[in-house]
This record gives C-alpha cells, sequence and structure tokens, in this order.
C-alpha cells in the first residue's frame, strides 16, 4: 500500500483595501480560497474596542502594508502574521460599531456600521480610547510581541 502525502497549501493574503463608503469596509484579497471567523473584544483603559478576524491556512505577501487609517467608527486597520499558519486582522474602532463578515472565491470582506445601524452580527458598545497605546498590553492577543520567523512586530 502507497500512501500519499498530501498538504493543504496556504493562500497568501495578497491585498487589503479599505473603503470608506457607503460603509467602512475592510477586503481581503487571497492567492487560494480562504475562510475566517471574526471576534470582538471591549474598549480596556487606553486600548480601543476591537474586531478582529483570523484566518487559518493563510500568510501574509512580503510586501503587504501592516497597517492603514480608517474613518467613522474605524481608527485603523492592522494585519499581522498570528503564528506559522494564520493571519490576524485587526480593525481598531472609535465608537461603537457592529459588523458583517462575508466570504467570497478569494476574499474576505469585513463592513462595519454604527452601533446605531440594525447590526448583522455583533454589536459591541466601546468608547473611544483617550490615545493609541504606545506599546502592547500584557497579554493582549492581539498584537503578539513576535512573528512566527523571530521578527518583531510592533502595532502603532
Amino acid at each position: 500500500m502507497v500512501l500519499a502525502a498530501t498538504s493543504v497549501r496556504a493562500a497568501t493574503l495578497e491585498r487589503m483595501d479599505f473603503s470608506a463608503t457607503p460603509r467602512p469596509t475592510v477586503r481581503l484579497h487571497f492567492s487560494a480560497p480562504a475562510t475566517g471567523a471574526a471576534r470582538t473584544l471591549p474598549a480596556a483603559g487606553n486600548v480601543p474596542g476591537r474586531i478582529y478576524v483570523d484566518v487559518p491556512r493563510a500568510v501574509l505577501a512580503p510586501d503587504l502594508p501592516r497597517a492603514t487609517a480608517g474613518v467613522g467608527p474605524v481608527l485603523r486597520v492592522r494585519v499581522g502574521q498570528l503564528d506559522p499558519a494564520t493571519v490576524r486582522v485587526v480593525v481598531d474602532l472609535g465608537r461603537p460599531a457592529s459588523f458583517s463578515l462575508r466570504t467570497g472565491a478569494r476574499s474576505i470582506t469585513l463592513t462595519v456600521a454604527e452601533a446605531s445601524a440594525p447590526p448583522d452580527a455583533d454589536v459591541s458598545g466601546w468608547k473611544r480610547p483617550a490615545a493609541a497605546p504606545a506599546q502592547r498590553a500584557a497579554g493582549d492577543p492581539i498584537s503578539p510581541p513576535r512573528l512566527a520567523l523571530g521578527a518583531v512586530l510592533r502595532w502603532p
């Protein structure tokens, strides 16, 4: 009997687009089909409330920008390699928001709305932080201190 080893090739996050209209939208473009799971974290001290999307079996393109400024309820959007096989996209929120997550053939789209709008998924009431944190908060699962290959990842 001959057993063939099979491996699932990781999808590469090739591009991340942020659009402000009609609602703040983050669109992730992959080299292959990918799926993600979105969750929220409430604000804590100077750390803003967040929506984050974990995409298993995915890696970042080397030249992909790691952060972009937001508008409306979105302060900024950050992306990093959580572990060797998981991409994490973090949307820092300045005020309460709801969101919806859609998966396309080779894309994932996260749409954010003011919390007063009818929610598609999750609603969280967060307060605007006094200032963006200068360093990673202790135990913050969103911004791991090191990437899988040992490179230091410093979030703004």
